[in-house]
């Protein structure tokens, strides 16, 4: 069996910022079973895996997780829970924990439990048996007494989530002094320890949200206004609107008293703009206090199901199960219900099962890290194609090639997709020939013809599929584009995974999906999907695209309603300049003065 890179990462970070196996799994594990993961051994689900690397500081949102069926169920049963809550449905969230919900000796499992249970007390109002929940949750993992363990302890998002929890309904209860000391405790932890921006973005706004409610001296709010600037920072530069309102309101406040009128003005114009794009479509920004508060979560993770990649790639081959499991199983009916996801194979047999299949045996092996050693030259590469400086990013792709040994086959397929796009950029190949190596980069992972193949594809796959668009879309093979997205929506509709767990690569194929519409002058289908992109943006709190999206609703609507497109222009503007996206800011403005009003005072 090849070596568990996973579990040696874990080692290895754990190693360099000196936390010792009891400091990482503390109520989360044995000592034991960190060890064994840590030497390959044994690989964690994915609730261990994700209270691992958030002790860590390391953001599980970096790495993609094949999913087996008990983790399944497990996800599918919160999902159930997550829509009820949604829709405000409390009895029915009841009656799923009282007969659905497996208290089995799992402890984040269980923690997971009684953090519904206190949230179902706080929107009713019995802040006293939340807090009690509270505490029962976070006693789970042994963190009893938060006011001095704290600082002396490592804690997941899940734990930091929970004591802002606390700390809130003890707001709420006058109980002051204590929520303060908890608020107090979140900050000096969250200042003390070195977190990955994805995981700081989960927690620290809400606490600095909390901090506010406790400031009365110059001094403090002084304080105050830089943890907002830096909480806003992190927002945006993560592309995350939960939690936006609540710190651009403070700042606005904070910048109106200290007579800061021109940032004053600037804030309030983006989020005026926000809060209206948004409520065109009956979605509001502030979630109210009883409800999504405290639940919102990220959805950036990269879920795979063990049965959908068996099957899928099984039947791309044209394979019988008793051709598959010669040497693995006795009997095909092992494997039809692995693929039926009644049973899981063990971790041993699934390795032997994606050999079988001739899959790369570290892609497939469970978990693997999405951040690989490739992943500084890919953001220096990406920023280069923002910029259109296509020479430059074809210079720092041949320093790629040459710095990296040994690359699997993620990083392989990679700099085989990035060659063809930067060599059909600069002219070098035609349209037809980047379709060729397009799909010799696809073979690498899809065996076969990827069209037969019902898996769900992974990110790296789907943004092949993108490039694939744009070279059909550039020789003007409109028909093989709507197949292309067909046959994609497919394999994602397919999946029992709700989309939320393949947000980014849905994100690329949507927002392509939705300029092809409007290129096309499909006005009534492209605005339909615009408000489906919107919702499907909005839910999972992102907000970096959001400007992207007023920006296509308005080039629809000029077709049919120039007042609309300059209004939707407007939000573009405001929304592109809240985020950062400097270059899509420039355009916005620059066609603006150009089209509609070239005298133009955005602040």
């Amino acid at each position: 069996m090849q070596e568990n890179v996973i579990g040696k990462h874990i080692r290895t970070v754990r190693e360099e910022k000196n936390y010792s196996q009891k400091d990482v799994c503390r109520g989360l594990c044995s000592v034991q079973t960190l060890s064994k993961i840590e030497a390959g051994e044994r690989m964690p689900d994915v609730f261990l895996f994700d209270g691992i690397l958030s002790r860590l500081g390391l953001a599980p949102d970096d790495y993609e997780k094949v999913l087996f069926d008990d983790e399944y169920q497990e996800i599918a049963l919160q999902d159930l829970i997550e829509d009820r809550w949604n829709e405000r449905e409390w009895e029915q969230i009841e009656e799923i924990l009282e007969n659905s919900y497996d208290h089995s000796r799992d402890s984040l499992k269980v923690q997971y439990y009684w953090q519904i249970r206190a949230m179902l007390a706080s929107v009713q109002d019995r802040h006293e048996s939340s807090i009690e929940c509270l505490e029962r949750a976070l006693g789970c993992t042994q963190l009893d007494d938060v006011t001095i363990k704290m600082q002396q302890v490592l804690l997941t998002t899940r734990e930091l989530q929970l004591l802002c929890m606390l700390a809130d309904e003890r707001m709420k209860l006058g109980q002051l002094q204590e929520s303060k000391r908890i608020v107090a405790g979140l900050l000096g932890y969250l200042e003390k320890h070195e977190i990955k921006d994805m995981e700081l973005v989960k927690t620290y706004p809400k606490v600095v949200y909390l901090n506010a409610h406790f400031v009365s001296s110059q001094s403090e709010k002084m304080e105050l206004i830089v943890r907002c600037e830096k909480a806003l920072n992190l927002l945006v530069d993560c592309g995350t609107t939960i939690f936006l309102a609540e710190i651009m309101q403070i700042l606005i406040d904070e910048y109106e008293v200290m007579n800061l009128t021109e940032k004053t003005i600037r804030l309030k114009k983006q989020l005026e703009s926000l809060e209206q794009f948004l409520a065109e479509y009956g979605l509001t920004m502030q979630n109210d206090a009883s409800c999504n508060r405290w639940f919102a979560e990220l959805y950036r993770k990269e879920y795979l199901l063990c049965e959908e990649i068996i099957k899928g790639e099984r039947l791309a081959r044209g394979l019988k199960h008793k051709d598959l499991i010669e040497g693995i199983y006795e009997d095909p009916e092992t494997l039809i219900r692995i693929e039926n996801g009644s049973q899981s194979p063990s971790y041993k047999k699934y390795q032997m099962l994606m050999e079988r299949l001739n899959l790369n045996p570290e892609k497939y092996r469970g978990v693997f890290q999405k951040r690989s050693e490739l992943s500084r030259a890919k953001d220096v590469l990406g920023k280069l194609y923002i910029q259109h400086r296509y020479e430059d990013a074809k210079l720092e792709l041949e320093k790629i090639k040459l710095s990296v040994k040994d690359t699997d086959i993620d990083d392989e397929q990679y700099i085989a997709k990035e060659d063809a796009f930067l060599d059909f950029r600069l002219k070098k190949i035609d349209a037809s020939e980047w379709i060729a190596r397009l799909n010799a980069a696809l073979a690498l992972t899809y065996k076969g013809n990827w069209e037969d193949a019902i898996r769900v594809p992974t990110l790296a796959e789907v943004q092949i599929f993108l490039y694939l668009f744009i070279a059909y879309r550039s020789m003007e093979r409109n028909e093989e584009c709507f197949h292309l997205f067909k046959i994609i929506s497919e394999c994602f509709n397919n999946s029992k995974l709700s989309r939320r767990y393949q947000y980014r690569a849905l994100t690329l194929l949507h927002r392509n999906r939705l300029v092809f519409l409007e290129e096309l002058g499909y006005c009534d289908e492209g605005l339909a999907w615009a408000d489906e992109v919107l919702r499907y943006e909005h839910q999972a709190g992102r907000g970096r695209g959001l400007d992207y999206i007023c920006s296509e609703i308005a080039c629809i609507y000029e077709q049919c309603n120039k007042e609309k497109a300059e209004r939707y222009l407007r939000y573009a503007f405001y929304l592109s300049d809240l985020f950062k996206r400097d270059i899509n800011n420039k355009k916005i403005d620059n066609y603006y003065r150009k089209n509609y009003d070239s005298t133009v005072q955005w602040y």
